[in-house]
């Protein structure tokens, strides 16, 4: 909806229309404060440079000062001390409901409220009991106001559909439908998980897909198998071994598989072992084992689990009945949402839990969804050209 911009926009209309302004807007970081900044510019740049808006006295990427009618806006990055050592007119808060130290932040501020000044808290939902889920459920003389996808009307039902399947239930939503929680912290619901447990084994069918979530003391290492369909065939767990045991068990499991893509866990010491994994599988030509590897970040960590979840929830697997899964499964049931100091979401396992069976789950199937928006082509393209010299495929 533009929210952030309208802000900004509104930010910039009271500093130049109230003399004597000082407004505070807090963002969940820094990126996103200096994004606001730049909103708040490129609102009255071309004014100020067509002389219809006083040019201010000082500006940087996070604060515009003008010294003539002593107004300010300054755009902070959410922070254990922010917004202490100010006294504002105005004060927004960002994204309120994903603000590391938002409680912390609030209560410094608060006093601008009951002073007379305005505070202005936005956010889409994100869970129950944080702040912004506070204020709204709590606060009854506050402005409450809702701007829902239908509110636009280029968006329609057809679009949401099609939309709709790209996201998980959780984040459909919460960033769509407004809702503060969907499913509670379970990453993966009970409903969702007892629809892809089948009594049903069907035949597998090739080609495979495994994923292997490396450890070596304290955690456990997790080779799991899929078929195309996204059948759960196999699944090895085991610790305390060295590597060289680790890759000898892995391989042996893999060989049954002839032609099997595995992606392996590459983080830290996970690297060199992946690079013997694929060392040895090229000494076995006849088993055609295909080793990758994946690198979790920050940045790569969410998009895989997002692509599980989506795959759970559209029962794009399947998990037999059967006792050699019931870790798979019960780690499911446990995985939970928390939120990082930093406000961000993040999918974790109870204290003395483990998660190594979910992961070579996501390895897997992270595969198995490439091959199927990617399958390998089995002949070649057709080139043809035209009369034009235009080249169509």
């Amino acid at each position: 909806m533009g929210v952030s911009r309208a802000l900004a926009c509104e930010a910039a209309y009271l500093a130049l229309n109230r003399p004597g302004s000082t407004i505070l807007i807090v963002s969940r970081g820094l990126a996103a404060a200096r994004n606001v900044g730049r909103y708040i510019w490129q609102s009255i740049a071309y004014d100020i440079h067509q002389e219809r808006l006083p040019a201010p006295t000082y500006r940087n990427s996070t604060s515009i000062e003008w010294e003539d009618i002593e107004s300010r806006i300054v755009c902070l990055p959410a922070s254990e001390d922010a917004a202490r050592s100010y006294s504002a007119t105005d004060v927004y808060l960002d994204e309120a409901a994903y603000l590391p130290w938002a409680d912390e932040i609030y209560q410094a501020l608060a006093p601008t409220v009951s002073t007379g000044g305005r505070m202005t808290v936005v956010s889409t939902p994100h869970g129950r009991g944080n702040l912004f889920h506070r204020l709204w459920e709590s606060e009854p003389n506050w402005s409450h106001h809702r701007i829902h996808w239908r509110d636009r009307p280029e968006y329609t039902e057809e679009w949401a559909a099609l939309e709709k399947a790209r996201h998980t239930d959780r984040s459909w939503a919460e960033e769509y439908e407004l809702k503060f929680e969907s499913s509670g912290n379970d990453v993966f619901s009970e409903t969702h998980i007892l629809a892809i447990i089948t009594s049903e084994r069907r035949p597998p069918e090739p080609p495979f897909f495994a994923g292997l979530d490396l450890a070596r003391h304290a955690d456990w290492t997790a080779l799991l198998i899929l078929d195309s369909k996204g059948d759960v065939l196999e699944l090895d767990r085991f610790n305390q071994a060295t590597w060289t045991i680790q890759i000898d068990r892995c391989l042996r499991t893999l060989e049954k598989y002839p032609g099997v893509r595995v992606v392996c866990d590459a983080t830290g010491a996970g690297d060199p072992v992946v690079e013997l994994i694929q060392a040895q599988a090229a000494a076995l030509p006849d088993r055609a084992i295909h080793a990758e590897p994946f690198l979790y970040t920050a940045e790569s960590r969410g998009p895989l689990l997002n692509e599980l979840v989506l795959a759970v929830e559209h029962q794009s697997i399947s998990i037999p009945k059967t006792a050699a899964f019931e870790i798979l499964v019960g780690e499911m049931r446990v995985y939970q949402w928390t939120t990082t100091s930093t406000g961000k979401a993040r999918a974790d396992h109870p204290r003395n839990g483990h998660d190594d069976c979910i992961q070579a789950l996501a390895l897997a199937y992270h595969a198995l969804s490439a091959h199927r928006n990617h399958p390998p082509r089995t002949a070649p393209a057709l080139v043809m050209t035209g009369a034009a010299g235009m080249r169509r495929w």
